[in-house]
């Protein structure tokens, strides 16, 4: 990966990011993922035992979390791998509509602070194993945040929308039953 000394100094030493080298620590360690819908990643993490750069690439925002999932990801039949069986990509599940849309309301996210830049515009965060409670095999959804205000309004706005309905109906039941 490429990474901005800036970016560098905030997770590694300055020693590290003088010599332009970012440690290749995570011997052992198998990625899964799944695309869900645009905004939504499921990813299983095993052999985790030092800490790695996760890479992300979508476009760098801010509103890109991770969160620590307490629900297993269900094995998915494989579409590809990489780097020699070291990442799984698992078939691509188009779901918009996913019924756990706001399953991450209630879940612990990374600290901001493993938020970084890399590639000149890819998302990474800088996880250790004391992020995962020292866990070597764990679960996380990458989440872009900032869609929940979709689904926050696009509730409201149903919900209006079907009240509405309901008071029309109701003046116009009223309003006939006084004409007879």
């Amino acid at each position: 990966i490429y990474l901005d000394r800036n970016a560098c100094k905030i997770i590694f030493s300055g020693s590290l990011c003088q010599k332009n080298e970012v440690p290749r620590e995570a011997d052992g360690l198998k990625i899964q993922f799944q695309r869900i819908n645009p905004i939504k990643y499921k990813v299983k993490v095993s052999g985790a035992q030092q800490p790695y750069v996760l890479v992300f690439s979508e476009a760098f925002h801010r509103k890109w979390k991770v969160f620590f999932s307490s629900k297993k990801v269900p094995t998915i039949p494989l579409g590809s791998t990489y780097f020699n069986g070291e990442i799984r990509e698992e078939i691509i599940n188009y779901n918009l509509f996913d019924k756990n849309a706001l399953e991450t309301l209630s879940m612990k996210s990374l600290p901001e602070s493993t938020h970084i830049m890399v590639n000149g515009y890819a998302n990474a965060w800088y996880i250790t194993p004391a992020y995962a409670d020292n866990k070597e095999t764990y679960d996380l959804i990458i989440e872009m945040t900032g869609q929940r205000i979709f689904w926050v309004g696009t509730f409201i706005s149903v919900a209006s929308l079907v009240l509405l309905g309901i008071y029309v109906c109701r003046l116009f039941i009223n309003h006939s039953v006084q004409r007879l």
